[in-house]
């Protein structure tokens, strides 16, 4: 199904009438938590707000991990955890219909507490490893460091967070993104 489909699914799902929901989207790099956040956005006709999580990052000469490529440094200090908390918790405060939450690392996170819903976007690291090459090359490194940073760092990080929170399983909304924003799977969902 395409992605706004899957965002309406999601948005009409609600089991907290009367209160802002607090939908978290959790998922790899290049998984489309942006795009489904967006295509919510868009079919909540504007009484959604998001909080991206790559706006939390640390400016790049502050990130530890950008020249060891030490895996433990991506979840511990890439992320301004207090401001991203923050800025969750000033936009709950407005009181829209929901917000919505997304970027890697969920689970591990302060804001985790504050989410009354959980989105996995699954995809295979070969597809992360492909579309990161892809969408960040020349963006964030060349080739060379982005493929590095994938490899050594991103895919590992993940691997570890995965088996540590289990993000899948703890998860209201499970969606497979591999097939690109026009034919998202739907994998488990609330009852």
């Amino acid at each position: 199904m395409p992605i706004l489909n899957a965002a309406e699914l999601i948005l009409g799902g609600s089991r907290f009438d009367g209160f802002t929901r607090i939908i978290g989207i959790d998922g790899p790099d290049c998984a489309g938590k942006s795009t489904l956040a967006d295509a919510i956005v868009r079919v909540s006709r504007g009484t959604t707000e998001i909080v991206h999580g790559d706006d939390f990052l640390f400016p790049a000469e502050v990130r530890a991990g950008d020249v060891g490529f030490e895996v433990a440094t991506l979840m511990c200090d890439y992320f301004d955890w207090e401001r991203w908390f923050d800025a969750v918790r000033a936009a709950i405060r407005r009181k829209p219909k929901a917000v919505i939450v997304e970027g890697v690392f969920l689970a591990a996170s302060p804001v985790a507490k504050l989410l009354t819903e959980r989105v996995w976007l699954e995809l295979s690291p070969t597809e992360v490893f492909a579309r990161a090459i892809a969408r960040d090359s020349g963006v964030i490194g060349d080739a060379n460091w982005v493929e590095r940073h994938y490899r050594e760092q991103c895919l590992p990080a993940q691997r570890i967070y995965q088996r540590f929170f289990r993000p899948r399983l703890t998860s209201d909304w499970v969606l497979d993104t591999s097939g690109g924003d026009d034919r998202v799977l739907i994998i488990s969902r609330p009852e």
